[in-house]
């Protein structure tokens, strides 16, 4: 992920709201959003608990676990599981950073498992969220230490630490914000699409209409770019909340709702390369 809006505690139906978006390079296959079986799990977490360098064992597949995956190495940008848990990761900005022995996709699944590792040296340049409406937290392997709970509020996550104001964060968190006043949720009685792919004009109205902001493909000013290490083109490009640039830029978009009672409501559209909806896709995790 490279955008992430939550608001805890800001609508009183649905305690946790999430809009993000996922950013990456369109030559890296992955699969839509859908049900982990235990296999795909072990494999995202790897296969033995020694295989692992964090300390943190393999454990049990989360119940209710519902993510999209990266056929790369396994893992997933995003997740959430029963009992309202939520996890995700993105990327921190770094020009050149150093080979890492762990996937950062495995911090999301160890999340909604609850077993997020104290250790996060071994992963690439990372900002992880993990929890639930109760109690969110957010770590990183660079700048701030972490961890520490996110309060109640909108708050976003890009390539720095929580709430760093760039400027699309701070764009995206305002419209976010908006949104939310007049915003009704999920109706418990709506039929969910399912987790095979729908048409995009499926893509119900409560995501929608989250998702809408982060539609939004316009740049920063130059003035206002953040020094990254990164060439100032790149920066530019990478400046908008949709990103569009040559091989690279949002492959989807995920909104998530947990309702009160624990029961999750996920949506997960799709785009190519060209910046065009493909499918979008839609789970819900009831309370157990």
């Amino acid at each position: 992920m490279c955008l992430i809006v939550v608001a805890r505690h800001v609508h009183p139906d649905f305690p946790l709201v999430v809009a993000a978006n996922r950013d990456e390079f369109f030559g890296r296959d992955a699969a839509g959003l859908n049900r982990w079986t235990d296999a795909q799990f072990a494999e995202g977490v790897g296969a033995t608990p020694t295989s692992a360098t964090d300390g943190v064992s393999q454990g049990m597949t989360p119940e209710g676990l519902v993510a999209g995956r990266d056929c790369t190495a396994g893992g997933t940008w995003l997740a959430v599981a029963s009992g309202g848990k939520f996890s995700a990761v993105t990327n921190v900005r770094d020009a050149s950073p150093a080979p890492a022995a762990l996937s950062r996709g495995r911090l999301p699944l160890l999340g909604v498992a609850g077993e997020m590792p104290d250790d996060l040296a071994p992963y690439g340049p990372a900002n992880v969220l993990w929890g639930d409406a109760d109690r969110l937290m957010w770590a990183s392997n660079r700048g701030e230490p972490g961890p520490r709970e996110v309060g109640e509020g909108v708050h976003s996550l890009s390539n720095a630490s929580l709430d760093t104001p760039w400027p699309k964060s701070v764009a995206a968190a305002k419209a976010v914000s908006e949104v939310l006043r007049e915003w009704s949720g999920p109706a418990a009685g709506d039929e969910a699409l399912g987790d095979h792919a729908s048409p995009p004009e499926a893509t119900p109205t409560w995501a929608a209409q989250l998702l809408q902001p982060l539609l939004s493909r316009d740049r920063a000013a130059l003035d206002a770019l953040p020094d990254t290490g990164m060439p100032i083109t790149s920066e530019w490009f990478l400046s908008a909340p949709f990103v569009r640039m040559p091989g690279y830029g949002t492959r989807c978009q995920t909104a998530v709702a947990v309702a009160n009672s624990g029961a999750v409501s996920i949506v997960e559209r799709r785009f190519d390369s060209t910046g065009f909806a493909t499918e979008v896709r839609e789970a819900r995790v009831e309370v157990r």
